[in-house]
């Protein structure tokens, strides 16, 4: 992995962290954008759950990779 993809999945656990602790809906497009940044960089593996939001709040790219 590289230190960016690794820089990214770090940012998408303390999103999801802080989202989690606040539900501050302006996490939620700051998630999906560094979400769909890691996914450019060739990253399709599926998160860990504390890594993840709802379902609702995730990308549709993100989801439609493990249906």
């Amino acid at each position: 992995m590289t230190y960016t993809i690794v820089k990214l999945l770090d940012e998408l656990a303390d999103l999801a962290n802080e989202w989690r602790g606040t539900k501050r809906a302006d996490i939620i497009p700051v998630y999906q954008q560094a979400l769909r940044d890691l996914m450019a960089l060739g990253y399709h593996k599926s998160l860990s759950m504390d890594s993840e939001l709802p379902d609702e709040y995730m990308p549709y790219e993100y989801l439609a990779q493990f249906e």
